[in-house]
């Protein structure tokens, strides 16, 4: 009897001895979090080098978007509550903040410090390095969770956010702010791992944050979050379990309620006739199968080599 009783125990063993790495990996020692900070930091400073010295006055990319989104933030910071989607641009027409994005999560990031210096250049500046760094920092903790491996998440963390599309991007903040995905990722993650609801809540906050950042990540990423969370339900075999089922519920609910009174102004401006971009402009600023041979010129390695086929929005390798 005592015998049989070890063997069941036995084969009951807890999961985290089959993958002992990546239970060890499951919670990220402080320390080791700010030395990868530090290094997506160093990296970030290296490669946009000198923005750092005239973070009050020079710009990263060119003086399109970048100004235009320094605005935005300004005005994000100044009127939220008081007719905010009704910015000073294209009178007399409603909801012009909703011709382009509205990067409400940006801002709220800097607000006390717009608040402060009134600088929306330097409050631009602090957003587009921070970027590249909450992108390595998210994938990190990803990568480590996945593989038990705090090397193998910094390399993820490098690849991720110094990844050569995003070259091509500087110009476009919120293009550059897909920090929030990785985040998802890891707070779903740790959630079906150990049933906790403080990842799971991370998690949602993580997607909302992504949702509001980039109108194109939240018709992209969203998809891909649902799928993962099928996934975990379906191999962790979880579908019978009530409190699983209500706490993802909540989860995606809470997501859904929070990111649709953001995108309802951009509706009603199509129901206003509001013109959409036509099929001939979508493929002309769309990636082709070329673009993933083509490079930006800046990049110093490939950047002069792979310019066969150049085109708007069309760099991606």
């Amino acid at each position: 009897m005592t015998t049989d009783h070890h063997t069941r125990r036995d084969r009951r063993a807890p999961r985290a001895l089959d993958f002992p790495a990546i239970a060890a990996a499951s919670a990220v020692p402080g320390r080791d979090a700010f030395v990868v900070t530090a290094l997506y930091l160093a990296t970030t400073l290296a490669l946009t080098w000198p923005l750092a010295a005239g973070l009050t006055h020079d710009i990263a990319g060119d003086f399109g978007d970048p100004l235009f989104t320094s605005w935005v933030i300004a005005w994000d910071a100044t009127h939220l509550g008081r007719g905010w989607w009704n910015a000073n641009i294209f009178a007399p027409h409603p909801l012009s903040l909703a011709y382009s994005e509205h990067f409400l999560p940006q801002a709220l990031q800097v607000v006390p410090l717009y608040l402060t210096t009134k600088n929306p250049v330097l409050c631009y500046n602090l957003l587009f390095l921070s970027t590249f760094v909450l992108s390595g920092l998210g994938m990190y903790l990803l990568g480590r969770e996945l593989t038990g491996s705090g090397a193998a998440g910094a390399v993820a963390g490098l690849a991720y956010a110094f990844a050569p599309y995003r070259i091509a991007s500087i110009p476009h903040l919120q293009v550059l702010s897909s920090a929030w995905m990785p985040f998802v990722l890891f707070g779903l993650r740790r959630h079906f791992a150990t049933g906790r609801i403080r990842p799971l809540a991370g998690a949602a906050a993580a997607w909302i944050a992504q949702n509001l950042s980039c109108g194109y990540y939240l018709l992209f990423f969203s998809p891909i979050a649902l799928c993962y969370i099928l996934w975990e339900l379906t191999t962790r075999r979880l579908w019978a379990d009530g409190r699983a089922l209500l706490c993802t519920a909540a989860a995606c609910a809470m997501v859904f309620v929070a990111t649709v009174p953001f995108v309802l102004p951009y509706l009603e401006l199509r129901r206003l006739g509001f013109s959409p971009r036509s099929l001939f402009e979508t493929q002309r600023f769309s990636a082709d199968v070329y673009a993933y041979f083509t490079a930006d010129p800046n990049l110093r390695l490939w950047g002069p080599i792979a310019q066969a086929w150049p085109k708007a929005e069309g760099l991606l390798f």
